[in-house]
């Protein structure tokens, strides 16, 4: 698994993975916990997910080379597996994005699906790949 560090890192490797005519927006949880950053494409979907407070154990074991904090970075594509991200921990300064899940709703993202419920983001690809993130639990499938 690939590891991406750091916020900058991953922001310069999903613009510049983009073409030119890409969408990025961001989206939210209702409860504003989890934020993602989407980028869209016909050829490409890329989601990643910040996880603002958690308060269970992470998804995966911690890589030994990520020195930051691990847990809070999810980033999904069309295809493929999920990738945790070792990130500086998120700081959540009343940030709300462009617009936010509808909650128990299927929100189609091209390539990805995602479901929010009150607690739960819960994304899936086309390859059946995905995780579910709430504060207290965090799984990647």
């Amino acid at each position: 698994m690939a590891l991406r560090k750091g916020l900058a890192a991953l922001a310069v490797v999903l613009v510049s993975a983009m073409p030119a005519a890409t969408e990025i927006w961001t989206v939210h949880t209702t409860a504003n916990n989890i934020q993602c950053t989407l980028g869209d494409d016909p050829e490409k979907t890329e989601i990643w997910c910040i996880l603002m407070r958690i308060s269970g154990p992470p998804a995966l074991p911690k890589p030994a080379d990520c020195t930051a904090t691990w847990g809070h970075g999810y980033f999904i594509t069309d295809r493929g597996p999920v990738e945790m991200t070792c990130m500086d921990k998120p700081v959540n300064e009343g940030w709300r994005g462009n617009s936010k899940f509808e909650r128990d709703k299927v929100t189609d993202l091209g390539g990805v699906n995602c479901n929010a419920t009150r607690a739960t983001l819960t994304c899936e690809n086309l390859d059946g790949h995905g995780f579910s993130l709430s504060r207290k639990s965090q799984t990647v499938f």
